[in-house]
């Protein structure tokens, strides 16, 4: 079951979360996403960075065990890219 076109709701939400706070939406943008060697890599380290920063739930307290990092990285890694694409 998917929703809102993510894998669950715990993966919407999380995604939700990141997009609408600004400083940590800027963080990942240009200190976070940038070094990372590829999706995987941006995956795991958006996974610790957090795990540690919301101590394993969001900040509405939704549990992030069920979350597909991998979903939300390959997301932010596509707008990246394209990102940099010169015009």
């Amino acid at each position: 079951m998917t929703y809102m076109g993510w894998t669950n709701i715990e993966t919407w939400n999380v995604q939700l979360w990141i997009t609408n706070t600004e400083p940590l939406y800027r963080l990942l943008w240009d200190h976070v996403l940038p070094p990372s060697n590829n999706v995987g890599d941006f995956a795991d380290t958006l996974q610790q960075l957090l795990n540690i920063l919301w101590d394993g739930k969001t900040p509405d307290e939704i549990s992030l065990t069920p979350v597909d990092w991998s979903e939300i990285a390959e997301s932010w890694w596509k707008d990246f890219n394209e990102e940099d694409i010169p015009i």
